[in-house]
């Protein structure tokens, strides 16, 4: 797919780079006491490694469950955890959709799916979509990634090109304590093919 050429004026590569590098900005906030007595609840973090605002998309997917702090917009380069409360006797099953504003004409759409059945592992899957009932039906047991296809362009302040796409990973908690399920979304700094 071809690249895609924004209007918006981002950070430059190094700062990106150089945020990145900063220990403390991204730790995993702990599962709240409620949350963690539930059998079948969920703690889903979503660190947002970009220089863009996540706005979730209203409403989420759920089957079995019940938010107990959801979804909420993350700035950029912020963490902040999405409380999940089991209301099924099957356990706790959603999807939830962001959408990131590139600049007045692009979207970036993906979608996540979780459950934590009473019975079997916890499982999530991640995919470039707006189709959070999908993300949930094709859950599973391992790690999730996708790359978007797309190269995205922009200039940072001073001109230069900054050239990335946009990586997306989320890995299921386990069953037992571990309710915590991680969604990290980031870009990958890159060149333009033809360069």
């Amino acid at each position: 797919m071809s690249e895609v050429f924004l209007s918006c004026v981002v950070g430059s590569k190094h700062s990106y780079e150089q945020k990145m590098g900063d220990p403390g900005w991204d730790s995993i906030p702990a599962v709240p006491d409620d949350i963690a007595k539930q059998k079948t609840s969920m703690w889903i973090v979503v660190r947002n490694k970009t220089m863009f605002k996540l706005t979730p998309v209203h409403p989420p997917h759920w089957d079995g469950a019940a938010y107990q702090n959801g979804p909420v917009e993350l700035e950029p380069y912020t963490t902040k955890g999405i409380g999940i409360k089991d209301d099924s006797m099957f356990g706790t099953f959603g999807g939830i959709c962001y959408h990131a504003a590139l600049d007045a004409s692009n979207v970036y759409k993906f979608s996540v799916g979780f459950g934590n059945p009473l019975v079997g592992p916890v499982l999530g899957y991640v995919e470039e979509s707006e189709d959070p009932k999908g993300a949930c039906d094709r859950r599973r047991i391992a790690d999730s990634a996708v790359e978007s296809l797309t190269p995205y362009v922009a200039r940072d302040k001073n001109g230069a090109e900054v050239v990335w796409k946009f990586h997306l990973y989320f890995t299921p908690g386990k069953t037992g304590s571990n309710k915590t399920q991680v969604l990290t979304i980031s870009q990958v700094m890159t060149e333009l093919a033809d360069k």
